[in-house]
């Protein structure tokens, strides 16, 4: 690990600002020190990250912008992962901006223009889920929209896990602004169609499944009293469970994490996008 981390460091002191090279070695080092810090757990290894980046991007020489982007939205990543080892709230306003940033370089690679706009969405929605602000609110409803818009250029499993998020958040909303007050609930219905999408993905994990299922036998319950359908989302769920446990590297082990609630929330990793814990 050490000698990879001092390889990429040389690389990149030894790389030409024109060279083409410059922001996937940026970005490689990025990664390799956020790995470093999953195992040792020092706050000094994603201030290094952060620093490499900001280094590489306030190089005299302007970056293309796809380079530009990536690395935007790799600095912006960063900050989210010093965000949940401290808790400062500033730093998911920091990774907001990373992920403007990386949006207004003009680049229009979807595999680069793509994920700083999901991460936004993200960032924004989790900002919300403790704050809890109608401003942030407002915030998360402009991204999301702009994000939707985007889908259609995703991958499968990029639209998948953003779908997981939306469905997330559609029931945030549902738990903080309907659940009390009478008449139509927009957000619950959303959720529970976002949901059965879900769990109609074959393709998706069974822990995903089977959590979407829970989900829509509560709002089914909760919104209409409907026992039955309610019935119905809990037993395919305790369907998908021997899939689950065997998916494993034991029963036993797998049956407990799939018992787990942390291990069904909203955000699902994605390679291109930063990985919520």
């Amino acid at each position: 690990m050490y000698c990879n981390i001092s390889g990429y460091k040389e690389c990149i002191n030894a790389t030409s600002p024109l060279e083409v090279r410059l922001a996937s070695c940026t970005g490689s080092l990025s990664w390799a020190l956020q790995f470093r810090f999953d195992i040792m757990k020092d706050d000094r290894e994603l201030k290094a990250a952060q620093q490499c980046i900001d280094g590489v991007l306030n190089r005299p020489v302007p970056l293309p912008a796809k380079d530009e982007a990536f690395l935007q939205n790799r600095l912006g990543v960063m900050y989210i992962r010093s965000f949940f080892a401290s808790n400062n709230m500033d730093l998911l306003d920091t990774a907001t901006t990373c992920f403007c940033k990386a949006i207004n370089t003009g680049c229009t690679m979807p595999e680069q223009s793509n994920p700083p706009v999901v991460n936004m969405a993200r960032t924004l929605m989790h900002k919300f889920e403790i704050i809890k602000s109608n401003k942030d609110l407002f915030a998360v409803t402009s991204a999301s929209h702009e994000v939707m818009g985007l889908l259609q250029n995703f991958s499968h499993w990029d639209r998948r896990g953003f779908i997981n998020s939306i469905s997330h958040f559609c029931t945030l909303l549902y738990d903080t602004k309907e659940k009390d007050i009478l008449g139509e609930k927009p957000f619950s219905k959303m959720a529970i169609k976002l949901y059965s999408i879900i769990c109609g993905d074959l393709a998706d994990t069974p822990r995903t499944r089977i959590y979407a299922a829970m989900q829509i036998a509560c709002l089914q319950y909760e919104m209409h009293q409907d026992a039955p359908a309610s019935r119905d989302s809990l037993v395919s769920a305790i369907q998908l469970l021997p899939e689950a446990i065997l998916m494993g590297p034991n029963q036993g082990d797998h049956l407990r994490r799939t018992a787990l609630p942390g291990d069904f929330h909203g955000f699902q990793v994605m390679p291109s996008h930063f990985h919520w814990p």
